[in-house]
């Protein structure tokens, strides 16, 4: 494009980038990702994809250059997320029930305490991956579902209860996306 030769960069995902968000929407596509021919030389390996409008009426538009940063050594961290999982205080006291009567041959409370925390931080690293895991997957498949719901929408207006879905599902991904938010923060205090 002129001067500067930069080439449109391909974007799989979601046709149109912006809507009105309105039952017969507006769908246009705005926004697009220019790339120089020396960029795409260096990173050869980048592809793009758009995601599901919500919580803006723009498509995210996402670029991954095909890199992977060096990794860090993983400490553990209480993640103040954990708190607004429905049943965490329950499971925190069972877990921390079932760690001390495992430590009754211990003469030291001390010890005791040491070794509960110590099992409660193992355990709750791993309950926290599989949490992680279960809620990208449950974002996944509600983020694909307002795709999918926005493309019918591109090719003829909604029903009331197809509207009302993508609402729903939009303002559900909204409460996900908060408390990661939340985690994201308190990762950005800590370093």
């Amino acid at each position: 494009m002129g001067l500067f030769t930069l080439g449109k960069f391909f974007v799989s995902g979601v046709k149109f980038t912006w809507s009105n968000k309105q039952k017969n929407p507006t769908l246009v596509k705005l926004d697009r990702i220019l790339a120089t021919t020396s960029w795409d030389l260096n990173y050869s390996h980048s592809f793009a994809w758009s995601t599901a409008r919500v919580g803006s009426d723009h498509s995210l538009l996402i670029i991954d250059t095909g890199e992977q940063g060096a990794s860090r050594p993983k400490y553990f961290f209480f993640e103040e997320k954990w708190i607004h999982h429905e049943g965490f205080y329950d499971l925190l006291k069972t877990k921390w029930g079932e760690f001390k009567c495992g430590s009754v041959n211990t003469p030291y409370s001390l010890d005791v305490w040491h070794g509960c925390l110590q099992s409660l931080r193992h355990y709750l690293r791993g309950w926290s991956l599989r949490i992680s895991g279960e809620n990208k997957d449950t974002k996944k498949n509600i983020a694909t579902r307002i795709e999918e719901i926005d493309i019918i929408a591109e090719k003829r207006l909604l029903s009331n209860s197809e509207w009302e879905q993508r609402i729903n599902l939009e303002e559900t991904l909204d409460k996900m996306n908060l408390i990661e938010e939340l985690q994201w923060k308190q990762k950005v205090e800590t370093n």
